[in-house]
């Protein structure tokens, strides 16, 4: 494995940041989902930065909290809200699993996604309109375990197809490895937020929960993962934390 190229590799992957171009094999991507953290410290780091400016430049607390909701999209490039509004819809469908299927990966976007998309961005603004007090190391720490429970979660559960980046990171190579890695570093954060205090314990709690509930509704509702789920995944799991953070912060 070389950590240049895989680092750039999930950058380039998961992130608009430009990055420099290398021909990727199985060797670097079997690690990249590891590395994923990486990615969520990141965007720890940019949400910090963010608010401070914002404080700085003596923001309306309204502008500011839209400046810190639109930064991960912007970040992302949005791929994460793409997998969220496709998997409602198709959650939405009642269909059978084989239907889900198709209806997550049609282009088309239906009238449940929109109205998903549009509960989420209220309770995302709402949230940060909420926050009345930022801890920089929180936000890494929990940007981090986000992305670390999904790259696991990549790594270790049944893809629900033969195609798709689930599928994709299955054939990557021998994934023990990169599984492993992605438990170790899920630990490490999970001791860091338990030596933040009951707070962050609460946190810990609700990801690996909603973890739970994760692998519940791919089992059952589309027989495995997908890159839409992952999608979901990740952008209610943050939307969660920041829930629990704002809650437990008063």
């Amino acid at each position: 494995m070389s950590p240049i190229k895989t680092i750039a590799a999930a950058f380039s992957m998961f992130t608009v940041i430009p990055m420099p171009q290398f021909d990727f094999d199985d060797k670097n991507n079997k690690y990249m989902l590891a590395l994923f953290p990486l990615v969520g410290a990141v965007q720890g780091l940019l949400i910090w930065g963010v608010y401070e400016l914002g404080m700085k430049l003596s923001l309306h607390h309204i502008l500011r909290s839209v400046l810190l909701f639109v930064t991960p999209v912007i970040y992302t490039g949005g791929i994460h809200l793409d997998g969220f509004m496709d998997t409602f819809d198709a959650l939405a469908s009642r269909q059978e699993k084989e239907k889900r299927l198709q209806i997550m990966s049609d282009p088309h976007v239906g009238a449940f996604a929109v109205i998903a998309l549009a509960v989420y961005c209220l309770l995302g603004f709402g949230l940060w309109c909420a926050l009345d007090r930022f801890d920089p190391v929180f936000f890494i720490l929990m940007y981090m375990l986000s992305r670390s429970l999904a790259g696991y979660a990549m790594l270790t559960f049944t893809p629900a197809k033969n195609s798709g980046l689930a599928a994709f990171f299955s054939k990557a190579g021998s994934r023990s490895a990169s599984g492993a890695i992605s438990v170790l570093i899920t630990i490490f954060i999970g001791i860091a937020l338990v030596m933040k205090g009951v707070q962050g314990m609460i946190i810990l709690a609700s990801a690996l929960l909603m973890l739970l509930i994760y692998h519940h509704i791919a089992k059952t509702r589309f027989g495995g993962i997908t890159g839409d789920l992952s999608g979901w995944f990740l952008s209610v799991t943050e939307l969660l934390m920041l829930a629990v953070y704002v809650l437990t912060s008063r």
